[in-house]
C-alpha cells in the first residue's frame, strides 16, 4: 500500500475531533489546511482586491524558529500554555497541505489549538519552496515585527507566518502568535495540560497521526489521546488512552473488543483505575479502518459537542 493511501486510512480522526471539541471556527481553518481542494498554486490571481502571492521562504526576513520532535510528547513542550487539543500528523506530497508551500518538501505538522486561535509547525526539509499568501501585488508582502521576528502576514483571517524549521502558521490571534515565538526563545510557559495522559502512552516515533484533548463539560472523560501506526512488518496499531472515563464508557469499548476476531482485528485492553488504555491492531488495511470507523462512533457517543 503507498504512503498516501495509508495516511487516508490513518488519519480519520483528527478534524472529527477538532469539530466535537473546539467548534466550528478552528474546524474550518484545519480542514482547510488538510483537504482544501481549491489551487492554491495560483499566483497572480485577483478577487476583492487581493492577489495570491508567492513569497519564497529564503527570502522571508527576520530570526527564525527551529526546534525537533519526534511525537506528540516531545511536541508540546514547544506549544504556550492553555491547549485545547495538541495533533501531529505525517504530511505527504499528495496531501492539499503542500499546496500551500510549493517546492517546499513538508513532512509533518504539530498542531495546538486554542481559545483565541491555533499554532501549526511544519516541519520543511529546504529553504527552495514558496509560501502562498492572499495580499496587495502593489505593495507586496506585509510583516507583523514581534521582537527580531517578521510575522508574515498571510491572510485577512487573519494568518501570520514565520520562517523557520518547523515553519510557523498561527491563526485568528496575533497575540497567540507572539506567545509561540515567546516560547522558542525559552521565555514564555510551555503547555503542561496534557503532561500526565502523553506520560501514560508508547513512546514510540513511528505515527501517521497524535492526537491529545481535553473534554467538554459533561463528556465521559476528561481527557483522550490517540495514535495510529503502520509499521514495516505490515501491521495497524491504534493506541488510545482516556483520562478518568466513566464505567459506561468503558464497557462500550471493552463490549466492542469482544466481537474484533471476526472484524479481522485484535484488541488489547488495560484498566488502571483513572487510566483505561486501549490497543487495536490489524494486518488488513480495509479491516482496520473500518474498526476505527466504530471506535470513533463509539467515543463521540460519550462526548459532548462543543457549543
Amino acid at each position: 500500500m503507498a504512503d498516501e493511501d495509508k495516511s487516508k486510512i490513518m488519519k480519520f480522526g483528527a478534524i472529527f475531533f477538532v469539530v466535537l471539541m473546539i467548534g466550528s471556527l478552528f474546524a474550518v481553518s484545519i480542514s482547510y489546511l488538510l483537504n482544501n481542494d481549491s489551487d492554491s498554486n495560483t499566483t497572480n490571481t485577483t478577487t476583492n482586491n487581493t492577489t495570491a502571492i508567492q513569497v519564497p521562504i529564503s527570502d522571508m526576513p527576520g530570526k527564525e524558529i527551529s526546534f525537533t520532535y519526534t511525537n506528540l510528547k516531545d511536541g508540546v513542550k514547544h506549544l504556550p500554555e492553555g491547549t485545547l487539543s495538541a495533533q501531529v500528523s505525517k504530511i505527504y506530497p499528495t496531501d492539499r497541505v503542500s499546496q500551500m508551500f510549493p517546492g517546499a518538501n513538508v513532512s509533518q505538522v504539530l498542531i495546538g489549538s486554542y481559545p483565541a486561535g491555533i499554532l501549526e509547525y511544519y516541519t520543511v526539509g529546504n529553504e527552495s519552496g514558496s509560501v502562498n499568501i492572499s495580499g496587495n501585488a502593489t505593495r507586496g508582502p506585509q510583516y507583523d515585527k514581534y521582537n527580531n521576528y517578521s510575522l508574515l502576514i498571510a491572510s485577512t483571517a487573519p494568518q501570520y507566518i514565520v520562517p523557520g524549521n518547523p515553519l510557523l502558521l498561527a491563526s485568528y490571534n496575533v497575540d497567540l502568535a507572539h506567545r509561540a515565538l515567546d516560547v522558542a526563545d525559552g521565555g514564555n510557559k510551555v503547555s503542561t495540560n496534557f503532561d500526565y495522559i502523553l506520560s501514560k502512552t508508547d513512546d514510540v516515533s513511528t505515527f501517521e497521526e497524535m492526537i491529545v484533548f481535553r473534554s467538554n463539560n459533561g463528556s465521559d472523560y476528561e481527557q483522550y489521546y490517540q495514535r495510529s501506526s503502520s509499521f514495516s512488518n505490515g501491521t495497524y496499531q491504534m493506541e488510545g488512552v482516556l483520562l478518568n472515563a466513566t464505567s459506561g464508557l468503558k464497557q462500550d469499548l471493552t463490549n466492542q473488543s469482544l466481537n474484533a476476531s471476526k472484524n479481522g482485528v485484535s484488541y488489547k485492553i488495560s484498566d488502571n483505575g483513572d487510566i483505561f488504555k486501549y490497543y487495536m491492531e490489524s494486518t488488513n488495511g480495509v479491516s482496520f479502518v473500518s474498526e476505527s470507523s466504530a471506535l470513533k462512533k463509539t467515543i463521540e457517543k460519550h462526548t459532548k459537542t462543543a457549543n
